[in-house]
């Protein structure tokens, strides 16, 4: 059974337009929400009144299927990221609901030990290394079969933080170096990105 978690598109693009000159700014404007369907995770739109999840398919227009959290004519939202097609809000077809897109997003693919050690899946840390997998890790073989080893432990490894408060305290401040290790080094990776797909 899929475990839904709420990604925090909406705190994301306020600390964007809070703090336009940070380089938490790109992480923001660029990839918190740069979701490529290809990948090995499921994204979708989890209803706040039924909690029903929409899973988010291929663009209705292009067929492509990476999208982009951020702003469009002023409206913040979920869009493609080749013809700018998306959703602001939607409405869920079991209950009919009408949602906020960027405050009901949701992915099924938590980073474990982050989670576990900051209490929140929407912290700092866990933004950008979900990026630094998504961005860096996922481009490479060796990085992909870290992410598969890593995944092979973690889940087991954060239920056992839960019960040691001194052990998930030691972790939380080398999550966090390791967080700051990845800053820029994903920040460099999207740019480089984003270049490649200027000039394709």
């Amino acid at each position: 059974m899929t475990t839904w978690i709420k990604v925090d598109i909406a705190g994301a693009l306020e600390f964007r337009r809070e703090n336009p000159r940070t380089p938490m700014d790109d992480i923001a404007g660029i990839t918190i929400g740069n979701y490529d369907l290809n990948k090995e995770k499921n994204y979708g739109f989890q209803c706040a009144r039924c909690d029903e999840v929409e899973i988010v398919k291929e663009c209705p227009n292009c067929g492509k299927t990476r999208y982009i959290a951020g702003y469009l004519e002023g409206a913040p939202g979920v869009f493609c990221d080749k013809c700018g097609i998306g959703w602001s809000t939607w409405k869920c077809k079991k209950c009919g609901t009408e949602n906020d897109s960027t405050r009901s997003f949701v992915m099924d693919k938590p980073c474990f030990i982050a989670t576990a050690v900051t209490g929140t899946p929407n912290s700092w840390q866990v933004h950008i290394l979900r990026q630094f997998r998504d961005d860096v890790l996922d481009h490479t073989k060796s990085g992909r079969g870290f992410v598969r080893w890593y995944y092979s432990w973690s889940p087991a490894a954060s239920c056992q933080l839960a019960n040691h408060s001194i052990l998930r305290t030691s972790i939380r401040y080398l999550v966090s170096l390791i967080s700051g290790i990845a800053l820029p080094i994903t920040w460099v990776s999207q740019r480089i990105q984003v270049y490649q797909r200027k000039h394709q």
